[in-house]
């Protein structure tokens, strides 16, 4: 009976590490809460975004101290401005593609974005976070500047599958952007309240 066990666990644990060994390439898909209609009264706004990361890998799936490469797929920062765009549009801003003499200008900063994950034969850890600088430049008139954490923290006992993994992700990333996106100082200051 014990080899049996033995044999069951032995398995289980060849099945679990194969799919954490596996690399792993996410989709980014931001959602965008419901946000204040039309404070953004047409105020144009440039959106300028850089990505602060030193590579393109987020984490592993580890399994037992060994793991495939999680990865973004496409460009994280073209997915993150069309977000953001999104959410301004939503408040009533115009989104231009350029600086001019009549758009605020808000920089965004991608700083962190890690995934760790460690899972053993009985218990698992997962610990995504996100983080965005946000800033507001307008001119001599104004100046404001945040930092937008999204985490999302699982307990799974087995690695998460491509799917559970896209879902996560987007989770941190959502709520990084819409704090962003809810700062009552950072929309005053593109408005340019003076």
């Amino acid at each position: 009976m014990d080899n049996k066990l033995l044999i069951l666990g032995g398995s289980l644990g060849i099945l679990i590490s194969g799919c954490a060994l596996t690399p792993d390439t996410v989709s980014i898909r931001p959602t965008v809460e419901d946000l204040a209609i039309n404070v953004g009264r047409g105020q144009q706004v440039w959106i300028n975004i850089s990505d602060d990361r030193p590579s393109n890998v987020i984490g592993t799936r580890d399994v037992l101290g060994v793991g495939g490469q999680v990865t973004v797929a496409g460009d994280l920062s073209s997915s993150i401005k069309n977000a953001v765009t999104d959410g301004l549009k939503k408040q009533g801003f115009k989104v231009v593609d350029s600086s001019g003499p009549e758009s605020r200008e808000l920089r965004i900063v991608i700083h962190n974005f890690r995934y760790k994950n460690g899972v053993g034969f009985a218990s698992g850890k997962l610990d995504i976070t996100f983080e965005l600088e946000g800033v507001c430049a307008p001119d001599s008139a104004g100046y404001y500047e945040n930092f937008y954490l999204g985490e999302d923290k699982e307990d799974p006992l087995i690695a998460p599958t491509s799917g559970q993994n896209e879902e996560y992700i987007n989770i941190a990333i959502s709520q990084a952007i819409n704090k962003l996106l809810r700062d009552s100082k950072l929309t005053a200051c593109l408005i340019n309240f003076k």
